[in-house]
């Protein structure tokens, strides 16, 4: 997860936007969040796949 926070915060220069983001491990796949996109230490895994997401694997509420 670290290597994947830092980037996001690099990526994200100064923005302090929360983001949720997929991503794979090897042949593993988790969905993750971070609260503050440009600090590192805060990104977290919320859900692992047991196969790959598609858009219909997510609902997002409001």
């Amino acid at each position: 997860m670290q290597p994947l926070d830092s980037a996001l915060a690099e990526q994200n220069g100064t923005s302090d936007f929360p983001a949720y983001f997929v991503y794979s491990a090897g042949k593993e796949k988790y969905l993750g969040y971070d609260p503050i996109v440009n600090k590192v230490g805060d990104a977290t895994n919320i859900a692992k796949f047991d196969v790959a997401p598609t858009a219909d694997s997510f609902t997002f509420f409001n």
